[in-house]
């Protein structure tokens, strides 16, 4: 492992990589590159740093948490979380997300904490339907669609400025003017 610059975080590998557990919470890292020799790595602890991308993306086929909350992140393409298919929990709280589209490839999602966003419009949820926790308080959203097919969903610290379980014309759950929490 090679931190260049005290922010851009490589990872260069060295041979068989055991490593199952990484915390670097707390440093100035901004950016993340090369994750693929770390090939056991089941969870990822990035949270309070300063990080504005995940690079070419995360390749992890066997993390299971990941957590990124704390950070300076404005966008996440699919493209990065792609390689993270057994993903259970993320956790992006309190970053600058303004969409959530990359969840769509996280069929194994369980837990989604994403408070503390700029959030307008609702994720779509309906490619995760492993959820059993959502988290999207504090955040500027007016509906959440795809919840319908979800067995096992618990919400929790339901924040959420005017909402109300009624549907909409296209399944929505839409809100009013009421607040929870």
């Amino acid at each position: 492992m090679l931190l260049e610059k005290k922010e851009t975080l490589r990872f260069q590998s060295s041979g068989k990589q055991i490593l199952q557990e990484l915390k670097l919470y707390g440093n100035r890292i901004s950016s993340v590159e090369n994750t693929g020799s770390l090939k056991e790595l089941r969870y990822l602890q990035l949270q309070y740093n300063s990080i504005t991308t995940l690079g070419e993306g995360l390749k992890l086929k066997n993390l299971i948490c990941l957590r990124l909350d704390h950070n300076n992140l404005t966008e996440i393409k699919c493209s990065q979380l792609c390689g993270c298919s057994n993903l259970r929990i993320l956790n992006i709280s309190s970053n600058r997300l303004t969409n959530l589209q990359a969840l769509k490839v996280l069929p194994q999602l369980e837990e989604l904490l994403a408070a503390s966003n700029k959030l307008k419009e609702p994720p779509d949820l309906t490619p995760c339907h492993n959820l059993k926790e959502i988290n999207l308080s504090d955040n500027q959203l007016t509906r959440i669609n795809g919840l319908h097919f979800m067995k096992a969903l618990e919400v929790g610290n339901t924040s959420f400025y005017r909402l109300h379980l009624g549907r909409t014309d296209n399944g929505a759950i839409a809100t009013d003017k009421c607040r929870w929490g």
